[in-house]
């Protein structure tokens, strides 16, 4: 067996068959180890190629580097869930190649993510499984309900009130696009959600101007209700601008409501 097939499995891709433990995927190499990459070597043959493997030996992330890189544990988001949830923390480094130029390195490493992309962690990874029609649907709603905002903002400015409707459409669209599903694979398998399948931020600029609108409309209630329930399907956007300013916003505001039976 080769050092390929020691880490991918004893499968191609494209069977149909699945491995009793689909978390883990059991797939093929097709280049082989010590071969040469076509073409002439040009600059420092200082590069490697190396997997991260589970317990079990199937490989989970494919990567290039030099010096100490394919053992640090600077990685994204989905690479550490994957670790941590999956794996338990124990994963085990492998070189599959070295003494490569960078750009054999590069060619090497495409390949592989090409081919096995879906079963692998890996972010920056043109063998994920992207549906488009999906990701048309999802600029398309993020785009209306963006222009949505814009125009209760403008609308705002005359009539508070009549802006709330509109801002609740643009609302219900990050609804929409925040489920829908993009890709499929191990990528987003992994990719962090909060309990109601939505990604945690949505768009925080949507919540923010439906709270500026509640304010000016004097609905101070409806203010904290709404901000509540975002901030409840979306923890996340807390981390950013707009939505660390509507947070203080809703906490003023029942800060006022608390003091108004003492008044």
């Amino acid at each position: 067996m080769g050092m390929l097939e020691k880490f991918f499995g004893g499968k191609r891709v494209n069977q149909p068959e699945r491995p009793a433990d689909p978390e883990l995927p059991a797939i093929t190499m097709r280049i082989e180890v010590g071969g040469q990459t076509p073409g002439g070597r040009t600059g420092a043959a200082n590069y490697y190629v190396y997997v991260h493997a589970g317990p079990d030996g199937q490989a989970f992330y494919v990567g290039k580097g030099t010096g100490d890189r394919a053992w640090s544990r600077v990685r994204h988001d989905v690479w550490q869930r994957y670790v941590d949830q999956r794996l338990g923390g124990e994963y085990s480094v492998h070189i599959l190649r070295d003494n490569l130029t960078e750009d054999e390195a590069l060619a090497i490493e495409s390949d592989l993510l090409n081919q096995y992309g879906e079963h692998l962690v890996n972010w920056i990874n043109p063998g994920r499984k992207m549906d488009y029609e999906a990701h048309k649907e999802y600029s398309a709603k993020r785009q209306e309900s963006q222009r949505l905002t814009k125009h209760a903002q403008e609308v705002a400015k005359e009539d508070p009130a009549a802006a709330i409707p509109i801002c609740h459409q643009a609302l219900d669209l990050v609804h929409e696009y925040s489920q829908l599903t993009l890709e499929t694979g191990l990528v987003e398998e992994m990719r962090e959600k909060n309990r109601n399948g939505d990604p945690t931020v949505g768009d925080p600029h949507v919540i923010y101007r439906l709270a500026q609108c509640l304010k000016r409309a004097g609905d101070l209630e409806g203010l904290v209700r709404e901000v509540d329930a975002y901030f409840d399907r979306y923890p996340d956007a807390a981390s950013h601008t707009p939505g660390q300013s509507t947070l203080k916003l809703r906490d003023r505001t029942a800060a006022k409501l608390a003091a108004e039976p003492n008044a």
